[in-house]
C-alpha cells in the first residue's frame, strides 16, 4: 500500500478495474504455409519468434517430401502437417481453419522460402483494426524481381483489380494481414496458387477494406515452385469463370 501524506494508506484499485479498462491485445497468428522447405525453417522460425510469441507461429507443412517434418519437430512452434501434397491454397485454407477453431483474431500470412522479411512484420501486426486485409506490395519492377514474375504478376494484378473493383499493384505477393471475421466470409475455393488471386478479388466484390504495406523485394534464396506461365493461365481460367461471382 502507498501511505498519504496524514499517514493513511491509499486505496487500491481493484485488479480488475484494470481488467475492464485496458484493451486486451489482439491475437493474430502467423501462418507459414511450407513445401519442401526444411533447410529454411530453422532460421525463418528463429527470427519469427523475435517479433512474436512462439505459440502465435503456425507451419502447415504441405506434404513436404524433404525432412520437413523432422525439422519442426525440434522448432519451437505450432505446425500441422497435410499427409500429402495438396498445393499453397490448400495449406492456408487448413491454416484458416486452425485460427477460427483456435479464437484468433487475425491472421498474417508469408512464405517459408525467406522472400518476405521477418523483420516487416510489425507492419502487418499493425494494420489490425485498421483494414479488413493488408497485401506486401514489393518493387515489381524488372531488375528487382525475374521478368517472367513481373508479366504474370502485371497480368494477375490487373485481372484481380478488374474483378475486385479495387486497385491491386502485386496481386502474387504471400505476405498479407487478413482480419478472421473477414475471412469467415471469403470461402476461396482454389487449392493452388491462384488461391491468393482468389482472395483478394473476393474481398474486392464483398467491399472489405484493402490496405498496402510496403515490403522488400527479396529473391535468390531458394527456386520458386510456382510456375508462371502455368500458374497465370489457370487463375485466368478461374478469372473467366468467377466473372459474375
Amino acid at each position: 500500500l502507498a501511505w498519504g501524506a496524514r499517514g493513511r494508506p491509499f486505496k487500491s484499485a481493484r485488479p480488475d478495474h484494470f481488467q475492464m479498462t485496458m484493451t486486451p491485445s489482439p491475437r493474430i497468428l502467423i501462418i507459414v504455409p511450407a513445401y519442401n522447405a526444411a533447410r529454411h525453417l530453422p532460421d525463418l522460425i528463429a527470427r519469427l519468434a523475435l517479433v512474436v510469441p512462439p505459440d502465435r507461429i503456425l507451419v502447415v507443412d504441405d506434404g513436404s517430401t524433404d525432412d520437413s517434418v523432422e525439422i519442426l519437430a525440434g522448432l519451437n512452434c505450432r505446425s500441422v502437417s497435410l499427409p500429402a501434397n495438396r498445393g499453397k491454397g490448400a495449406a492456408l485454407k487448413t491454416g484458416f481453419a486452425f485460427a477460427i477453431r483456435h479464437g484468433f483474431d487475425a491472421v498474417i500470412t508469408l512464405d517459408a522460402d525467406r522472400q518476405h522479411a521477418p523483420e516487416s512484420l510489425p507492419l502487418f501486426l499493425a494494420q489490425y483494426g485498421l483494414t479488413d486485409l493488408a497485401i506486401g506490395r514489393r518493387d515489381i519492377r524488372p531488375g528487382r524481381m525475374p521478368w517472367p514474375r513481373v508479366v504474370s504478376n502485371t497480368l494477375t494484378s490487373l485481372a484481380v483489380s478488374i474483378m475486385g473493383r479495387t486497385p491491386i499493384r502485386d496481386s502474387q505477393s504471400g505476405y498479407r494481414f487478413i482480419a478472421v471475421p473477414a475471412l469467415k466470409r471469403l470461402h476461396p475455393a482454389a487449392d493452388g496458387y491462384e488461391t491468393e488471386s482468389e482472395l483478394l478479388f473476393r474481398a474486392g466484390r464483398l467491399g472489405l477494406s484493402i490496405a498496402e504495406v510496403p515490403i522488400p523485394t527479396i529473391y535468390g534464396h531458394s527456386t520458386s515452385f510456382i510456375r508462371p506461365v502455368r500458374d497465370t493461365a489457370r487463375f485466368l481460367r478461374q478469372f473467366w469463370r468467377r466473372l459474375w461471382y
